[in-house]
C-alpha cells in the first residue's frame, strides 16, 4: 500500500506506473503467456506484459 497527500498525486502515480508497464521491455517468456501478451486496438497499444490493477481510495480526515 502507498499513501499520497492528495488524489491528484495518487492518480498521477497510477497513470505513470501503468505507462511504464506498457512500455517495459518484457522477456519473451512473459509475453508468450495469454494473460501477458501484447494487445493493440485501433493502432494503439493497450497491453504489453504484466497487467496490474491499481485502485485509489480517498477520504478526508478531520482532527
Amino acid at each position: 500500500m502507498v499513501t499520497f497527500k492528495n488524489v491528484r498525486n495518487a492518480t498521477l502515480f497510477a497513470l505513470q506506473a501503468q505507462e511504464f508497464l506498457v512500455s517495459a521491455n518484457w522477456s519473451e517468456n512473459i509475453v508468450e503467456h495469454p494473460s501477458a501478451c501484447k494487445l493493440v486496438s485501433k493502432g494503439i497499444q493497450i497491453f504489453n506484459g504484466l497487467r496490474v490493477r491499481m485502485v485509489i481510495f480517498f477520504m478526508y480526515i478531520r482532527f
